[in-house]
């Protein structure tokens, strides 16, 4: 863009251009599931067993009293962080605010993604708690993912007014 079009055009296009690198696959997210999943099991782990849940963790592997489960790569909720990590950067670029409040709702991405993550996961082990664990995998599983990520979709709402961008830009409208 630049050599054909010049730097103009680049600084015009620069968000777009910058977006589409959100595309390729970044060499450190292969690597980044496996810890990712432990945490997010020993952290829902955590939360059901302080909710009163009889359960035993061993890395990622949670034995209930009904069930025996093992937190894979799957569950680590790398692909949301991505996904929200995306979106939160497009709504950042939409919205118009302070630089440091656009800025924070494109880094909120990862902790909303973590949080909405562990607490599908505690959700998942109180399923399995109550209705066994092909219930809770077959079923609930599917289903919880995309509720939990639009649980965490509409916390930006709220979240981008604390931060002080309301409006949209009229300038990329």
């Amino acid at each position: 863009v630049w050599v054909w079009a010049g730097r103009r055009v680049v600084g015009l296009l620069a968000f777009p251009l910058g977006y589409l690198t959100l595309m390729a696959p970044l060499p450190f997210i292969e690597r980044a599931t496996l810890p990712l999943a432990m945490f997010t099991g020993v952290c829902s782990g955590a939360l059901v067993r302080f909710l009163g849940l009889d359960i035993t963790i061993i890395g990622n592997a949670i034995t209930l009293p009904n069930a025996d489960l093992v937190i894979g790569a799957q569950c680590s909720g790398i692909n949301s962080m991505i996904t929200l990590t995306s979106l939160n950067a497009l709504v950042a670029y939409v919205l118009a605010g302070p630089l440091w409040g656009r800025l924070t709702v494109v880094l909120l991405a990862i902790p909303l993604a973590v949080a909405g993550n562990i607490l599908r996961v505690a959700n998942l082990l109180f399923v399995a708690r109550a209705w066994g664990a092909e219930a809770a995998f077959q079923f609930y599983h599917t289903y919880s993912g995309i509720l939990f990520f639009l649980l965490a979709l509409l916390l930006l709402i709220p979240l981008t007014r604390l931060l002080q961008c309301k409006t949209l830009r009229l300038d990329v409208i």
